[in-house]
């Protein structure tokens, strides 16, 4: 009788950790996050991504991903990589000299959650560059955060050189609130979206307050590499470099007063270091 109740104790702790492991859209109160495969991107010369010369004119491989935060008040996703469009063939873009890889479809990754593109309550971007607006059509009835400037900048005629011209045509149909700084997705204190322009005009990164792994930061475009983080390099495509610094110095003193976790959304190494999905950060 001892070794029955003895086996069906251990039986019983080894399905409670894999059901806390399991992904789950219930409506338990914890925060998530989750790190969605949304493509890749191989730049054919990136001397451009740094304007002291640090970079030598060959190719680099970035990664595209996109993110989804559960909060007991919704999901937003952020940043939506390079679109489902491009699913199953490697692309060759000669007007932004890269190649566009998607492995992975954004609307069956929701899927595999239980979700489905009505399901998120906000879509927030970093910034409005192609590599970041891929899969902007899926979501017509999310609420759309982005800051004001940015949505300025984008909205130009001609539209700036890496915009993607559908992205700011389903933006300027679709609901949205215009931010003018930092802003509380939630108004629970746990994600708020940070202003670090620079990169562009409006550019933004995301601060994610999660029980267990603490402050975690998603970079955007603020760096392309950890070694750029470590330099501090800038692109010299980027729209303002004194904006830049400042932004680099705010995301640096949020790190160092919260012990916090950055993580370089084009940085295959800070991608692979992150749960695979569906697995996930709380």
């Amino acid at each position: 009788m001892k070794t029955i109740l003895l086996t069906l104790c251990i039986f019983l702790s080894f399905l409670t950790i894999a059901y806390a492991n399991k992904p789950t859209t219930g409506n338990t109160e914890d925060l998530r996050l989750y790190t969605l495969d949304c493509g890749s991107i191989t730049v054919h010369d990136i001397a451009s991504f740094s304007d002291n010369g640090f970079y030598p004119h060959e190719a680099m491989q970035f990664s595209t991903p996109c993110f989804l935060i559960k909060d007991p008040k919704g999901w937003l996703l952020w940043d939506l990589g390079m679109g489902d469009q491009y699913l199953g063939h490697t692309v060759e873009d000669k007007k932004h000299d890269v190649s566009i890889t998607v492995k992975k479809s954004l609307i069956q990754q929701l899927k595999s959650l239980g979700l489905s593109p009505n399901d998120i309550k906000f879509v927030s971007l970093s910034h409005t560059h192609f590599d970041h607006t891929g899969n902007v059509s899926l979501f017509p009835n999310a609420v759309w955060l982005i800051d004001e400037r940015e949505y300025a900048y984008a909205s130009q005629h001609p539209l700036p050189h890496q915009a993607n011209s559908a992205a700011i045509a389903a933006l300027q149909q679709d609901h949205k609130i215009l931010l003018k700084g930092d802003y509380d997705v939630f108004g629970d204190g746990k994600v708020e979206i940070l202003s670090t322009p620079g990169h562009t005009p409006g550019h933004a990164s995301l601060e994610i307050h999660l029980p267990h792994t603490g402050v975690v930061i998603l970079s955007g475009d603020l760096y392309h590499t950890r070694k750029a983080y470590e330099l501090k390099l800038i692109p010299s495509f980027n729209t303002d470099r004194a904006q830049t610094q400042a932004s680099m110095a705010k995301i640096d003193a949020i790190l160092k007063s919260t012990n916090g976790r950055l993580v370089i959304e084009h940085d295959t190494g800070d991608i692979a270091a992150l749960p695979q999905f569906p697995n996930y950060l709380n």
